[in-house]
């Protein structure tokens, strides 16, 4: 997290004053038991005062909010990178660690059909690349190119690859998936990744059981891909592929718009990176 301003003016982290134009880490560990959630925290690798808090009512869990405790009337911008999540107590503290989305960069083996898996513009997956048309920023609205399903094929897809890695010290990995309904309708489908071990994780739908692509708006979905067999290393994660398509309900075409693999790794420089972007930040 970097904390800048336009004038002299201190955020917090709880009682922890931030100086501007400075980069923290933040190690966060939030323990729920009934209504009491206690809270360990470290900045910089320094242990904070412990925080309990009660709920009058028991507190439930569906997101994680950035930004939006910043004091009313207070001049300044907040950048956060590099947000790392895990749900086991005993991986805290986390420590600095580096993510970065890795885009698609290669077509594996399609099963794409005639006139079934398509582009925008109704070209055939396998005369056209399918990975030029996924690689999109997932924060882009209505990217011009995509992949489509346009015809009833529970076995077509289309399969791409993913760039490599050059890291060995590798945390974890995740899948983000954009999508979006061509015209209104019902659509079903599916969207997955294949580790080196051949096991398939769903992002949202798979051949055995699609989901509603049915949306008015681009669409966001994730999911944490499960540590293979071997653990996470460079070769795992250079294995990852993903498949889209599956559709037996077309009536509106579903899109995909992206896909991206987000791996979490400590960099062999020992250096975390920081810049504004591709930073978000809170103003």
């Amino acid at each position: 997290m970097q904390c800048q301003a336009d004038s002299d003016v201190n955020a917090k982290v709880r009682a922890t004053a931030c100086e501007l134009d400075t980069w923290y880490h933040i190690d966060l560990r939030i323990v729920q038991s009934g209504d009491v959630l206690t809270i360990d925290w470290r900045v910089d690798g320094v242990e904070q005062t412990q925080y309990a808090y009660t709920y009058t009512a028991g507190p439930s869990w569906s997101r994680v909010n950035f930004g939006n405790h910043i004091p009313v009337g207070t001049g300044g911008t907040v950048y956060f990178d590099n947000f790392v999540l895990s749900v086991t107590s005993a991986d805290y503290p986390i420590g600095d660690l580096e993510v970065v989305g890795l885009r698609p960069t290669a077509d594996g083996t399609h099963n794409a059909g005639t006139d079934v898996i398509e582009d925008q513009s109704g070209n055939d997956i396998g005369a056209v690349s399918a990975y030029p048309l996924l690689d999109a920023d997932p924060w882009v609205n209505a990217p011009s190119e995509y992949i489509r399903q346009v015809a009833s094929g529970n076995s077509n897809y289309a399969e791409v690859l993913f760039a490599n890695t050059s890291e060995t010290d590798i945390y974890g990995a995740m899948a983000l998936l954009a999508y979006h309904c061509g015209n209104g309708g019902a659509a079903n489908g599916g969207c997955v990744v294949i580790d080196e071990d051949s096991t398939e994780t769903a992002i949202w739908g798979s051949q055995s059981s699609t989901q509603d692509y049915y949306a008015g708006a681009d669409t966001y979905k994730s999911v944490i891909l499960p540590t293979p067999a071997g653990g996470w290393d460079q070769s795992a994660v250079n294995a990852l592929k993903s498949r889209m398509g599956y559709s037996t309900a077309i009536a509106g075409p579903p899109w995909w718009l992206t896909v991206i693999v987000e791996v979490a790794y400590l960099p062999s420089t020992g250096v975390i990176s920081h810049s504004p972007f591709p930073s978000f930040k809170y103003s």
